[in-house]
């Protein structure tokens, strides 16, 4: 299997193997190599990163799959290799807790907001020197979404990046630019976002409802939003399940509730209520129909959308799990390839644990690509 490698693949293969996967090497876009993860059946965490001092608020894959970008209480975002969690470089940006973070679809910049600081900057993700431009917001702002611009029914490309802040207010800028474009105001703050298209963003936050708003980017208002209710807590995590049809939300409430993004009608209803944590779920995502949520419990729990039937429990965190994210299988030479999906799970334990998903939960759920 490793006929063809070089010395230097083929040392990074045993060392990689010890920790549970081979890393293999091949030709990929800007001159950089894809990297090819097959993994060896091994419990638990394929590592874990250590490199903040403080909780670990927030992570993100980059889109291609070659980095995690991480935010923490001790004000700095990381971006590291998602192989091995080789750090290649810190932001220092900012003077409050990092709250949220988020890349672009080619995965050559990042946006990063503080807790305190009322700022929504924007990095250079492909070089080493910080290149940074900041763009303000009112209000501690606690959610970021750059959503895919070329998945938009105008006629040209709309990069534009989406914040949404503690007083309410939700700003959608120019991610070229960084001026404002459109700005919404809604009934308590605004805690979580979820977008995939410049046209329509789902906010939702301390009043215990979801909105689903058009997005007039040149109009500083828009319809009244269809809304989505259910929770008797604030609402701290969005993600999409089913190719923007069906979505889920994760609560103070102890609840992750699963919603149909096609239903229009005021107060819609969730299609399934998930209750399987203990105390307040912070973070949920998705793989096809595996849903992945984290909470106050420390525990990470797979289960299935339509269902509920609990797949699989992580319990390798030592505290409150804050934010998930999930690299999945693609075919693209450009993109990392997994033959199974990647978790990366954060906590206040001031760690980011990259795992697998077990082949046994794929396997029995359908969720092999």
């Amino acid at each position: 299997m490793l006929q063809g490698l070089g010395v230097g693949s083929l040392a990074l293969a045993a060392i990689a193997a010890l920790r549970g996967y081979i890393w293999l090497t091949t030709p990929r876009y800007y001159g950089l190599p894809a990297v090819h993860i097959i993994p060896i059946a091994t419990p638990g965490a394929d590592y874990i990163y250590r490199g903040h001092s403080a909780a670990v608020t927030t992570v993100s894959w980059s889109p291609d799959g070659h980095y995690l970008a991480s935010g923490s209480a001790d004000k700095t975002v990381q971006v590291w290799q998602a192989t091995n969690g080789a750090l290649r470089y810190t932001f220092v940006g900012h003077t409050s807790p990092v709250t949220a973070l988020a890349w672009n679809v080619q995965s050559t910049y990042i946006t990063s907001a503080g807790d305190g600081d009322g700022k929504v900057w924007v990095w250079n993700a492909l070089r080493d020197e910080q290149d940074a431009g900041h763009m303000g917001q009112q209000g501690r702002v606690r959610s970021l979404a750059w959503p895919d611009p070329y998945i938009t029914s105008r006629t040209s490309p709309v990069n534009v990046i989406i914040s949404g802040a503690e007083d309410g207010t939700v700003q959608v800028w120019d991610a070229e630019s960084g001026k404002t474009t459109a700005t919404y105001t809604r009934h308590g703050g605004v805690r979580a976002l979820l977008s995939s298209s410049p046209d329509r963003v789902l906010l939702a936050g301390d009043d215990h409802t979801i909105h689903n708003w058009e997005i007039f980017v040149d109009k500083k208002a828009s319809p009244t939003p269809a809304t989505y209710e259910g929770h008797t807590g604030a609402i701290n995590a969005l993600t999409w399940i089913d190719e923007n049809n069906i979505f889920a939300s994760a609560s103070d409430d102890g609840t992750v509730r699963v919603w149909s993004a096609t239903s229009n009608r005021p107060s819609a209803s969730p299609t399934l209520t998930y209750r399987g944590h203990k105390g307040s779920v912070y973070t949920v995502v998705a793989y096809k129909g595996l849903i992945i949520s984290g909470g106050q419990d420390h525990s990470v729990q797979l289960w299935r959308f339509d269902t509920g039937k609990l797949l699989y429990t992580y319990t390798g965190h030592k505290g409150p799990i804050r934010s998930l994210a999930v690299v999945k299988p693609h075919d693209n030479a450009s993109y990392v390839y997994t033959p199974v999906p990647f978790v990366a799970s954060a906590s206040d334990d001031g760690t980011v644990h990259v795992w697998r998903i077990p082949e046994k939960v794929l396997a029995s759920g359908g969720f092999y690509r």
